[in-house]
């Protein structure tokens, strides 16, 4: 289960844009999310959550899950998640 974070003010850092979604999946769902999926040439990093880049995924859109991203058309639409920009993990 997913939950998607619209957020396109460039005052804030990707950073700060993900920690509001993170906020508002753990008042939703009540637990912390494991990944949050973020458009392909966003170049996002987050030292508490894995940062995975998707092409499905819309410009200012976070999207906030667990940790298995969703496949769509049939086929895995995303990015290599083993570079080192494209994942990041927390302690």
């Amino acid at each position: 289960m997913y939950l998607v974070w619209y957020d396109d003010d460039r005052r804030k850092s990707n950073a700060q844009k993900i920690d509001a979604a993170i906020a508002a999946y753990i008042r939703h769902f009540m637990r912390r999310p494991g990944i949050v999926l973020v458009h392909t040439d966003d170049p996002a990093e987050h030292h508490n959550i894995r940062v995975h880049h998707a092409p499905f995924v819309r410009r200012d859109h976070y999207w906030v899950g667990q940790d298995t991203p969703p496949i769509t058309g049939g086929m895995a639409a995303t990015r290599d998640i083993d570079s080192a920009q494209s994942v990041v993990h927390g302690s």
